[in-house]
């Protein structure tokens, strides 16, 4: 091993730290201090000693780290992991890899069945105006998020409820899975499949948009 050799070899010091952070040893704190002490100008080593407090739940030290590596490499890659952190470290903890938000409001629609004035309306129904119920729910997983690549999956519900005309009640399912891969900074590539399962008066429609790539 290189270290075996140059003890005080600062990359290959950084690299073990690294690894060992990675790996929840608690001695890369000591590693990749020893690896800033011998090179302090690598870019990378606030950015790693930040990540490894963060880790160990000992965020004043990591902030300290991360707002280093931003003022040593601003609007770079490292940069932007940084912030990346900081701002999970100002919602209180860990990033999590969901997400679900639900809403839940009222309307009132003066022309529920979409006709202009005049036009018969379908039988059995009598008026054009309702109250309307609606509730909206959308969720997400991460279930990879890295430097380079992340890719997600999503669910979301819309349903309206009406007092008098459930005839036009309508119910909404949108599934859909996104993909990116970030060659640099500037360039990404990524990819989004829908499925839109949609139930309104009575009848089905499925709709399955294309997948694209885009850069």
């Amino acid at each position: 091993m290189a270290l075996q050799k140059h003890p005080d070899d600062p990359t290959a010091t950084l690299y073990l730290g690294i690894a060992q952070s990675r790996s929840g040893n608690k001695e890369a704190g000591l590693s990749l201090k020893k690896a800033l002490a011998l090179n302090p100008t690598n870019l990378r080593t606030n950015l790693e000693l930040g990540i490894f407090y963060f880790n160990q739940s000992a965020f004043g030290e990591a902030e300290d780290h991360f707002n280093t590596t931003k003022k040593l490499v601003p609007q770079t890659e490292l940069s932007d992991m940084a912030d990346k952190y900081l701002r999970v470290m100002k919602q209180g903890g860990a990033e999590k890899p969901w997400s679900l938000n639900i809403s839940l409001g009222g309307q009132y629609d003066s022309n529920v069945s979409i006709a202009p004035d005049g036009t018969p309306l379908p039988e059995g129904i009598t008026h054009k105006s309702d109250w309307r119920a609606i509730a909206y729910l959308n969720g997400r997983y991460t279930f990879i998020n890295t430097r380079t690549v992340e890719g997600s999956a999503g669910y979301s519900l819309y349903q309206s409820l009406h007092s008098r005309l459930s005839d036009f009640d309508v119910t909404q399912n949108l599934f859909d899975l996104r993909g990116s891969y970030a060659i640099n900074n500037s360039l990404k590539l990524w990819r989004d499949s829908t499925l839109l399962n949609m139930f309104t008066l009575g009848v089905m429609v499925m709709i399955m948009p294309t997948p694209f790539l885009h850069l």
